[in-house]
């Protein structure tokens, strides 16, 4: 069975390195920075599978990969027991699969069992599958950059960074959700940018489907990504409305804008209806008619725990101090742990790991007058800047924010990537 095991994820690691001749062949720039970022990938994981388990593999990574396993079991290792006990769950009616999956992801995991189902356990094999998806998401930084900037100067340079950063390679090496959160990000920013600046409208479909998978990853951050249409369609509503009273919308365009604003009176008619939409749950902070400032700051609250946590004077007690502790919160949530917070050994790594983030900070305001001249980063700098707010209340304690800021770390490095390891600050092309 060991060896059965063994094959099974070696296969795993066989599709990374067929997908990386894939992308070799697409990005001669980052022939190399490819074929090593794949070599300590693929080292990274057979380690912390067989060896030594990386730090950020001993928890949450552990109990996924048993969750899935037991899962698989209670499926009775079939494809319709899989299905029927999926369908159970959604239904509240198997308690066993409430006891598996408890606080985890009951999408995410479930997912996980599917494999275990058809091959059987192998940890490697859950593991390797993130090596090729950590492997896109290096391919996509350097093809977002070269979108964004027309420099492969600054594209290799952000591939460089991708690919070699730590933290990336140790998320590109566990079963964590982490890595699959920077690929539909990635996506996402790839295709709003065809959309918006390429005028291919097939651009809005796939950046809207790109956002999706996140409703299984990680709900706030398709909230993040929502918040990149405001512009287009603010902009969309102006003009339209500009365009009924000089009188050069169609027909058709005035029967939908009719047809909306009779779905909404209607909806707004049928209490049954408002009593659904009021009753869908927000992640973390429950149904949406309970909703309130409040719900927030007892998050934030919950969230302060364990001897990483953040200092008390950044614990929200009022509402007022969503607006007052906002400062304090992006300050903390973006390079925490400060030398002052250091308690253990642990946090030492904390600190080396937010060195990168004060050099890509400086790097961005130094270099602003330029940034800000190129239109396709507004995009990206929005949802950096949301997704930062959103997060910085949504952590309490260093460890969690570097896991949730790593997932922010490709924006800011594609913002920056022409003055990457620059003696001068100037653009590279």
């Amino acid at each position: 069975m060991a060896l059965y095991s063994l094959l099974i994820g070696f296969f795993g690691i066989l599709c990374a390195g067929f997908l990386t001749a894939f992308l070799v062949k697409k990005s001669t720039d980052i022939f190399y920075i490819l074929i090593f970022a794949l070599a300590i990938r693929i080292l990274s994981v057979i380690i912390h599978t067989y060896f030594y388990p990386l730090p950020i593999g001993v928890h949450d990574a552990v109990r996924f990969e048993k969750a899935a396993w037991d899962l698989s079991r209670l499926a009775d290792g079939t494809i319709l027991g899989f299905v029927e006990l999926y369908i159970d769950i959604l239904n509240q009616e198997t308690p066993e699969g409430y006891l598996i999956l408890r606080d985890l992801s009951w999408t995410y995991v479930p997912l996980l069992s599917f494999f275990y189902i058809v091959l059987d356990r192998s940890p490697l094999l859950l593991n390797s599958f993130s090596i090729s998806i950590g492997m896109l998401t290096v391919y996509l930084s350097w093809l977002i950059t070269l979108k964004v900037w027309e420099s492969r100067v600054a594209a290799r340079k952000c591939a460089f960074l991708m690919a070699f950063f730590p933290p990336l390679i140790m998320y590109s090496s566990v079963i964590l959700r982490e890595i699959f959160i920077i690929l539909f990000l990635q996506l996402f920013v790839l295709y709003f940018i065809k959309w918006r600046h390429e005028e291919k409208k097939s651009g809005l479909f796939f950046s809207f489907f790109s956002a999706l998978p996140h409703l299984i990853l990680h709900h706030p951050m398709f909230l993040v990504l929502m918040f990149s249409y405001i512009w287009p369609v603010l902009s969309f509503t102006k003009n339209l409305i500009k365009n009924i009273f000089i009188g050069r919308v169609k027909t058709i365009v005035v029967f939908i804008l009719l047809l909306l604003i009779t779905s909404i009176l209607l909806i707004e008619y049928y209490k049954g209806a408002m009593h659904f939409v009021t009753t869908l749950p927000i992640p973390y902070v429950g149904e949406l008619r309970y909703f309130g400032l409040g719900n927030i700051v007892a998050y934030t609250q919950h969230t302060n725990y364990g001897n990483a946590s953040y200092p008390s004077f950044i614990v929200l007690r009022t509402t007022s101090d969503l607006i007052t502790l906002l400062p304090a919160r992006v300050l903390y949530f973006m390079y925490s742990p400060f030398v002052w917070d250091v308690k253990s050994i642990s946090h030492v790594v904390g600190v080396i790991d937010s060195l990168l983030y004060f050099y890509l900070t400086f790097l961005f305001f130094s270099n602003y007058k330029y940034i800000k001249k190129n239109k396709k980063l507004k995009v990206i700098i929005l949802i950096f800047i949301v997704g930062v707010i959103i997060y910085s209340f949504g952590v309490g304690n260093f460890a969690n924010a570097m896991r949730h800021r790593v997932k922010l770390l490709t924006l800011l490095v594609i913002i920056v990537a022409p003055f990457l390891f620059a003696k001068k600050n100037k653009s590279n092309n």
